[in-house]
């Protein structure tokens, strides 16, 4: 078994868990709660309403669930099945009004057709790969997209407090890999995208405090979000012509 196939295993059987536990918690805890607001912030600053948005690698999908009213069409794509059940069960959730699309595909080696997102994301993924394998997912990503569309990439800053805590806690993996923002944007250049741009994330925090906390240190925290302190790394691109 390839590491790649590993990987996908492994995660498999964490959604697996979850949907079994009907695990909704990324929709009731406060820290979660908080941290995907905040990404959905990000998300409405690079691309803002759109028609269509598909999260490539969605695991759980609730990171596009939380941004879904931006959208008109919803697109989960990923290699573990049950991470798609799962994201299908969270959409499903009441008060959730939007249908979306569920795809197994394999982010290394997509069978996509080209040139059908207008915005193409991921977040927590390519921390897992190497600079190899972030090179072929961002390729896949720029062809998935449409011309003009907006590609989005997401990932730990494992030297922030929050990353620093998680993994002292024991909630970091061993796939987990440290990679500046220099060097996934000379990558995504490498892919073909241009455009780039850079995104502070506002979240600096580890999650356990009580909100009068963060209520109280707000200030503080979006000093050391703007010194590049955030829990993730986070940058846009954009496609420019078609695929060939």
């Amino acid at each position: 078994m390839n590491p790649d196939q590993l990987e996908i295993v492994c995660w498999d059987e964490k959604w697996k868990d979850l949907l079994g536990r009907r695990d909704v918690s990324n929709f009731t805890d406060p820290d979660n709660i908080r941290y995907y607001r905040a990404f959905n912030g990000v998300v409405n600053k690079v691309t803002g309403p759109a028609y269509s948005a598909c999260e490539f690698g969605c695991g759980s999908g609730t990171h596009l669930i939380y941004a879904r009213d931006l959208f008109e069409r919803l697109y989960f794509v990923d290699g573990s099945p049950n991470a798609l059940l799962y994201a299908e069960f969270l959409l499903s959730m009441p008060g959730g009004s939007k249908k979306g699309s569920f795809i197994k595909d394999n982010v290394l080696d997509s069978k996509l057709e080209s040139d059908l997102f207008y915005f193409t994301f991921n977040s927590g993924v390519i921390e897992h790969y190497s600079e190899e394998d972030i090179f072929r997912i961002l390729q896949n990503m720029r062809r998935v997209s449409k011309p003009g569309g907006k590609v989005l990439v997401a990932w730990p800053n494992l030297l922030s407090i929050a990353s620093v805590y998680l993994r002292l806690t024991g909630h970091s993996l061993t796939t987990e890999r440290y990679y500046r923002p220099k060097k996934i944007r000379n990558i995504t250049l490498e892919a073909g995208l241009s455009g780039i741009q850079s995104y502070n994330f506002p979240i600096v925090w580890p999650p356990g405090f009580s909100q009068n906390f963060y209520a109280r240190t707000s200030g503080i925290e979006r000093m050391l979000a703007n010194m590049g302190m955030g829990f993730l790394h986070i940058l846009s691109a954009e496609k420019v012509g078609r695929t060939k």
